[in-house]
């Protein structure tokens, strides 16, 4: 896919091309290009099968996009630990990184972003979770390091483009049924301990939490972040074999974190509880359930307006 798509970048003239990789940097197949400019978002420990078990291991896995052309990285993370670690594997690269050369804040969907080159205020967004407004920060100086190399990118258009964005399954809203269901693949227990604190922020109080627990991460990890809600608790097997949780391994978390639950083979035995009715329903634990029930919601509320 990789070399399709950059025989047609040639064939058609494509002079700015951005790539977003797979899993890690090493072995992703995107690791053929050199880039002028890299991008490093948030890590933690995430594919320990593939990338490694500490998160040394992950971020030297990531680090390995920056070659010898790169002239700048953009470097998205909050965490002290990983920033220090990719300087440690990168010497000879200008690195941007949050916190330091360029800051992000900002309450509900208004975000502030601050560099040298601009200072942004109240820019709106269509999310109100954190580590969304952190993407955005680290997309806005990718923006700026690209304009620095004089391409030709109008600022004010890209704010204006940056209010329309729409992220599907991250910190996603719906409403359906009379409820309101919020939808985020969040897959590792750093992203659901973030996802805590966004829901926290925003005040968003689940009635019912679905989700689904896949293999090479801990079920108990998982869901410690959310043993705090006051929620009924669904969870879903993986349609992929391989993928899928031990039901024993889940129903000892869930024990131990005193919680009661409710197991579903099939996504479809899920569906026929009807649920989403009148309540605050969360969706998580996987990007592909978070996706298909995203598929599932929007399809069945066009029905209802066809009917209606």
């Amino acid at each position: 896919m990789i070399l399709a798509a950059l025989m047609w970048f040639k064939q058609n003239g494509i002079r700015l091309v951005v790539f977003e990789n797979g899993v890690g940097g090493r072995a992703d197949p995107s690791n053929i290009l050199n880039p002028i400019i890299a991008c490093l978002t948030e890590m933690t420990l995430d594919h320990q099968d593939l990338l490694g078990p500490t998160l040394e291991d992950i971020v030297a896995d990531k680090a390995a996009i920056v070659k010898q052309t790169t002239q700048k990285l953009i470097l998205g993370s909050a965490n002290a630990d990983v920033r220090r670690l990719v300087r440690d594997h990168v010497a000879n690269t200008t690195i941007v990184a949050l916190t330091e050369e360029y800051t992000i804040s900002g309450y509900n969907d208004r975000l502030n972003y601050r560099s040298e080159y601009h200072n942004v205020a109240e820019q709106p967004l269509h999310t109100t979770a954190l580590f969304q407004k952190q993407n955005a920060g680290t997309a806005l100086a990718a923006l700026e390091a690209l304009m620095a190399y004089n391409v030709p990118i109008h600022w004010e258009r890209a704010l204006n483009a940056l209010s329309h964005v729409q992220i599907p399954c991250r910190y996603e809203k719906r409403t359906f049924r009379d409820g309101l269901v919020l939808i985020d693949g969040a897959h590792n227990p750093y992203e659901m301990e973030t996802l805590m604190k966004a829901m926290a922020l925003d005040k968003f109080i689940p009635d019912r939490v679905v989700l689904s627990l896949t293999t090479g991460r801990s079920s108990l990890d998982m869901l410690k972040p959310l043993s705090q809600l006051n929620a009924s608790f669904d969870v879903i097997a993986s349609p992929f074999k391989e993928r899928r949780m031990p039901k024993a391994e889940i129903h000892q978390a869930f024990t131990d974190l005193g919680l009661s639950w409710t197991y579903y083979d099939h996504l479809d035995l899920f569906l026929q509880t009807s649920p989403f009715k009148k309540q605050q329903t969360l969706i998580t634990g996987s990007l592909y359930l978070a996706g298909v029930l995203r598929t599932y919601i929007i399809d069945a509320d066009r029905k209802l307006h066809i009917k209606t």
